[in-house]
């Protein structure tokens, strides 16, 4: 039974790339090759990514005879990444699944559900002790100071270290399941965390490499927090330099026990955990004159609904906004060094001066291709979807309020970071008016995207509303396309066009009038005999 349980979450985890199929035994040999060869492509990409930032630290600490800290500290950075980015999948796959009083209602034990999730959690977790703890093992391979029984101790530490985050995420997401429950707007809560860890995480991977000759400096202090403080991840990177199996011993009994403790309670009390049904704090009903809306602006207000009451909704295509307040913010607070330290740093521009306020608008384009938000608008109808179709309503209609859902919610994000930005640098009135119309179009342009794929990748199939959200298929066309329209000037420019004295200024004015063509396009597309065609072929 545990074995079907977790075929069934392998495929469930497939079903995330493509939602599913009528045809599975056709489809899953293929699906699972390529999440394979993606899985391998991504993981070798983060693990280049991490090599390239420690490999410094590495070499600082191998000099000082401290080699094992560069393995204690990147075990304590695997067990904090994976602790956190699986937390809130511990919640609902473990806690909160949809289908556990069903399975519960079969003749499986609670301990083969439980079973399955944790290893599906497990086998996540697994994935960034290979990243990160794997890199600076390939780094002591490379430096010759691997032989074969430490190679056999390191493959145990990986796949015992994957434990620690699986503990953790198991107790944390019990305990967020618990205080979500009373929670009205737990979308908010879990929103709201997510992007304070991912400003936390940004911001420290920025620093890193500055901090890196202070993690050196402090090598002997930090050396003693894992000697008395982190005592597993220091067994673990004593048993892998210098191959002792008595601290390997250590480390596997920090990692089994703590874990075996935690799965034998939870599956003794995971019927209990998963049937409690905790009401929210109830809210008094104050009756009020209804007001009168159109057609148009009902929808739109459905849709705005939906997108605020999902957290996943909201973190996969409302990002851009996030990051375009956060830059405005930033601006604001330290005026354009920002910008000016990124294009020393990354364009290699000794002098950016002037152009500093003309590339602010094209960042904020860039961050307006991470707001997709209308573009799986249609496939989250899912199972509804014939309710919108029976009605008597208008096909441009509802595809003009989907729209506009977008705009209603990007626009005062755009507004709002320009004005911060034009507050937070000196510029002229040209300048100014170019920073509030290039993300404003950009955002137009994305929408005119968005609806369009959207329409044409529309799939009613999806398992779940999170399931259609993250489906590349209808947010990879906005995004990609968005993008190149606002780097676009920035190419052209210092490519060709500087060269021929044409100006940045008009560069952007024509990138501008492209953006607005394309969003009078997409608005007449929505009013055509194609558009309602195509609408009405979507239930087939």
């Amino acid at each position: 039974m545990l074995k079907l349980l977790l075929k069934a979450r392998l495929l469930a985890m497939m079903d995330r790339i493509g939602g599913q199929k009528k045809s599975r035994k056709a489809a899953t040999a293929g699906k699972l090759t390529l999440m394979v060869l993606g899985g391998l492509v991504l993981l070798a990409l983060i693990c280049g990514l991490f090599g390239l930032l420690i490999t410094p630290l590495y070499r600082g600490l191998r000099d000082g005879g401290m080699t094992w800290l560069i393995f204690a500290m990147a075990g304590a950075l695997a067990c904090l990444l994976s602790f956190v980015f699986t937390m809130f999948y511990a919640q609902g796959a473990i806690f909160e699944a949809k289908d556990n009083e069903m399975l519960l209602s079969m003749p499986i034990p609670p301990s083969a559900i439980l079973g399955s999730r944790v290893a599906a959690l497990y086998f996540l977790n697994l994935l960034f002790s290979v990243a990160i703890l794997g890199t600076a093992g390939v780094l002591r391979a490379m430096d010759g100071g691997l032989r074969v029984l430490n190679v056999i101790i390191f493959l145990i530490c990986v796949l015992l270290l994957a434990l620690i985050g699986t503990t953790l995420s198991c107790v944390l997401g019990w305990l967020v399941s618990l205080i979500t429950r009373r929670m009205r707007r737990k979308a908010l809560f879990s929103l709201l965390f997510s992007l304070a860890f991912m400003g936390f995480y940004f911001y420290a991977m920025l620093g890193l490499s500055d901090h890196m000759q202070t993690i050196m400096e402090n090598s002997g202090n930090i050396a003693d927090a894992f000697r008395q403080v982190l005592l597993p991840f220091h067994a673990m990177a004593m048993a892998i330099t210098e191959g002792s199996l008595i601290q390997l011993l250590i480390f596997a009994a920090c990692c089994i026990v703590p874990f075996a403790l935690v799965y034998l309670l939870l599956s003794r009390s995971f019927i209990r955990i998963v049937t409690t049904k905790v009401g929210a704090k109830r809210t008094e009903y104050k009756g009020g004159a209804l007001k009168e809306s159109s057609v148009v602006w009902s929808l739109t207000k459905k849709d705005m609904t939906r997108f605020f009451n999902s957290s996943t909704y909201m973190l996969n295509c409302g990002l851009g906004l996030a990051f375009s307040l956060i830059l405005g913010i930033s601006t604001l607070v330290s005026g354009n060094s920002l910008l000016d330290f990124l294009l020393k740093s990354y364009a290699r521009m000794e002098d950016p001066g002037a152009l500093t306020p003309y590339f602010m608008p094209v960042v904020l384009g860039v961050m307006a291709a991470l707001a997709y938000i209308c573009a799986p608008s249609i496939s989250v109808e899912g199972k509804n979807f014939w309710i919108l179709d029976s009605l008597p309503l208008k096909v441009k209609d509802i595809l003009k309020s989907k729209m506009l859902f977008h705009l209603v919610i990007a626009v005062p994000f755009s507004l709002a970071s320009s004005l911060l930005v034009v507050i937070g640098i000196p510029m002229t009135a040209m300048q100014a008016v170019i920073l509030f119309l290039f993300p404003l179009l950009a955002h137009v342009f994305c929408a005119a995207v968005s609806i369009v794929t959207g329409l044409y990748t529309a799939r009613l199939d999806f398992p779940s509303e999170a399931k259609a959200v993250k489906s590349s298929a209808c947010s990879m066309p906005p995004m990609l396309l968005t993008a190149a329209v606002s780097l676009a000037p920035s190419i052209l420019y210092f490519s060709v066009l500087q060269e021929r004295g044409i100006s940045f200024e008009t560069t952007l004015l024509a990138a501008m009038g492209v953006m607005a063509l394309a969003g009078i396009a997409a608005y007449a597309f929505l009013h055509s005999s194609a558009a309602e065609k195509r609408w009405h072929s979507i239930k087939k």
